[in-house]
């Protein structure tokens, strides 16, 4: 079992990045989608009136499903599902 030492996303992102992509067990670009979506996150919920557009926001997505994808075949190539 993994578990990071934090429990914000402020905290688990590095995690998982030192955990899995460092080690080259997840690739170099789902690190950098992770980032930049913790990021647009950020200016969404935290600075005042930034309205996040759908054309912002769907690069995200396809970036999403690939780290559902890949998390959940590394789950279940470890027994994890």
């Amino acid at each position: 079992m993994v578990v990071s030492p934090s429990p914000k996303h402020s905290g688990v992102i590095p995690y998982f990045s030192k955990r899995f992509i460092k080690t080259g067990e997840f690739p170099r670009e789902i690190g950098r989608a992770l980032n930049k979506a913790f990021d647009l996150r950020q200016r969404g919920d935290y600075r005042e009136q930034v309205e996040l557009t759908y054309e912002q926001v769907e690069p995200f997505l396809k970036s999403a499903r690939e780290v559902i994808e890949l998390v959940t075949e590394y789950l279940r190539g470890r027994g994890g599902i």
